[in-house]
């Protein structure tokens, strides 16, 4: 080997050397001690923490069900706030503050699209570290302040009282509901025409030469009041032991017979399924946003500057820009959603409150149970937190947020606040109170199942009365005509002025008896 080769080898040999000397040399050096910063945060009111663990200091609005007080108290509550305490525990804080501004009274109100009630510029200004409550994520949002993954996907929908029909309760005229107003009035109607048909049959009728009513004379039992008894009692199926001699007025009778039974039939048989029907049939105008546009019975509100609103308005889809075209403007409600919902309560079926599908079905938990959801979810969004911008404290809360989905934490918090109260235990769709409910769009609410009977449904009975009516009017002339054909004049009324032959017989009776004794 050459003077060259042991050069290179000698080389390689120091080159080690000097690397094992480096390494043993950084093992025996100590690593420096970290030094801890304390970082001073100024709350509202003044006072200042120290970070180390610290106590956040946390903004909100009164938005239920989001946030809300508890019952007869000033402990704040609701979806966001059990979310966020939840979370505050798993991200290594002590604690936090919560504040509510003191315009909060204007809550779930958008002034513009980034000002909700000024809480992105208190969190600009360094005076909470992170706002609470249901804010919409959106490009513009995250512009100005830090955001939060979501803790919940959301729309809009439609809230919509509940048809009185559904809640029908125990009437006090529950037995006068088989039968239309209209087929009543009918009903009384031909009574009375029946009546003066069957005395004036009785009057002018010449056949009538047997006593009605056990009198002697034929005209005084067809009277007035007793052709009234005749038909309504047998009307009532109490019967009459007495009949028309003539042929007119038997075909008459025999027709208001058959009436009679058409009558209590139908309401016995109606009368039958009102008190024992089930399940009970329930209607609504509409099931769609698409039938929605397309009806016109029920309008739509909204609240002016919510989100709702400026989802419409700056919206290009086609059903959304239908609806919004279909906005009255006396219907955009200046006010809270409080207000919005007494406004649509007090038209009474004929107005439907357009907002954030959770606030709709919150609201159609509480009670008295008398508001309901309808329609599909409309531009789907995302609801979070907002926080300081470049600060660290959202990207804590998202490990704690996804931890919450990943346990299902927030799935069971979603069920408390939008499927407890009144919809505890019920299904979501075409199902209300474990009943099913039908669309009747373009129709009458009872088209499915009519829960009186009316005037046309009935009105072959009153067909064949009023022919019966007129062959009995017919068969009158053609008796009265025969007779004076015949030479038989028609008899005139007999002014009797005393005491009856009853009476007069049954005072004999009394005196014979008397004298026997």
């Amino acid at each position: 080997m050459d003077t060259r080769h042991w050069s290179v080898l000698l080389l390689h040999f120091a080159a080690l050397l000097a690397e094992i000397h480096t390494e043993t040399t950084k093992a025996d050096t100590p690593t420096p001690t970290p030094t801890t910063t304390t970082t001073t945060v100024t709350t509202t009111n003044g006072s200042s923490t120290t970070a180390g663990p610290k106590k956040l200091i946390a903004i909100t609005l009164l938005d239920p069900p989001f946030v809300m007080h508890e019952d007869r108290g000033t402990r704040f509550t609701g979806l966001a706030i059990e979310v966020f305490r939840e979370i505050v525990q798993q991200t290594g804080y002590d604690n936090f503050d919560l504040k509510l501004p003191n315009d909060a009274e204007k809550y779930n109100w958008e002034e513009s699209l980034l000002q909700i009630n000024n809480l992105v510029g208190r969190l600009r200004s360094n005076e909470a570290d992170v706002a609470i409550g249901a804010f919409t994520l959106t490009p513009n949002l995250a512009s100005e302040v830090q955001v939060s993954q979501p803790i919940l996907h959301t729309g809009y929908k439609l809230l919509y009282k509940i048809p009185d029909s559904w809640h029908p309760g125990e009437a006090m005229v529950t037995l006068l509901r088989p039968f239309s107003p209209g087929l009543w009035v009918l009903i009384i109607f031909m009574t009375v025409i029946t009546s003066l048909v069957l005395y004036t049959i009785g009057r002018f009728s010449p056949y009538e030469d047997i006593a009605f009513v056990g009198k002697t004379s034929t005209y005084e039992g067809l009277n007035v009041p007793n052709s009234f008894l005749y038909t309504y009692s047998t009307l009532m199926w109490q019967g009459y032991t007495a009949a028309p001699k003539s042929f007119s007025g038997r075909v008459l009778v025999c027709i208001w017979w058959l009436f009679s039974i058409m009558t209590l039939a139908s309401y016995i048989a109606a009368l039958s399924v009102l008190l024992f029907r089930v399940p009970e049939i329930r209607t609504l105008p509409f099931s769609n946003m698409d039938e929605f546009c397309r009806q016109n019975k029920v309008d739509m509100l909204i609240v002016a500057n919510s989100s709702s609103f400026n989802y419409l308005s700056i919206s290009k889809r086609l059903l959304e820009r239908r609806l919004y075209q279909k906005l009255k403007p006396e219907n955009v409600f200046v006010g809270d959603i409080d207000k919005a919902v007494k406004k649509m309560m007090a038209a009474d079926g004929k107005l439907a409150l357009f907002l954030e599908s959770s606030i709709a079905q919150y609201l159609a938990t509480q009670d008295p149970c008398d508001k309901m959801v309808i329609g599909e979810r409309l531009g789907d969004h995302s609801i979070g937190f907002i926080c300081q911008k470049n600060s660290t404290v959202c990207d804590k809360l998202n490990v704690g947020i996804l931890k919450m989905q990943e346990d299902e934490k927030i799935d069971v918090l979603k069920k408390k606040y939008f499927q407890g109260g009144c919809l505890a235990g019920k299904g979501r769709s075409y199902i209300f109170e474990g009943l099913p409910f039908f669309d009747t769009f373009g129709g009458e609410p009872d088209a499915i199942m009519p829960m009186s009977i009316t005037i046309t449904r009935f009105s072959s009975a009153f067909i064949i009365l009023t022919l019966g009516i007129v062959i009995a009017g017919v068969l009158l002339v053609i008796e009265i005509y025969w007779s004076k054909k015949r030479g038989s004049p028609v008899p005139q009324r007999i002014n009797r002025g005393g005491i009856d032959d009853d009476t007069e017989r049954i005072r004999n009776e009394y005196r014979d008896e008397v004298e026997r004794a």
